[in-house]
């Protein structure tokens, strides 16, 4: 399904992170999607922001989804 989604004319959006991205540490595996834009959920994650992980997630949006400050640690 990712190289599908990847083989597509239509951009794809993540939701949280694109499939195949280690959102840990920010390794890409094989395969990953590609996408146009990411929209990440409550925090953004540490492994989006590594220099191979920004080549795949393409525009990084993130949306509050009503996580309490006070859990956040």
């Amino acid at each position: 399904m990712i190289e599908w989604a990847n083989a597509q004319l239509a951009p794809v959006l993540a939701l949280d992170t694109p499939s195949g991205l280690d959102l840990t540490v920010g390794h890409v595996h094989h395969p990953t999607v590609q996408a146009a834009a990411t929209l990440t959920l409550a925090l953004p994650k540490s492994g989006l922001f590594t220099k191979e992980a920004k080549e795949v997630r393409g525009d990084l949006y993130l949306g509050n989804i009503g996580v309490p400050p006070e859990i956040v640690c």
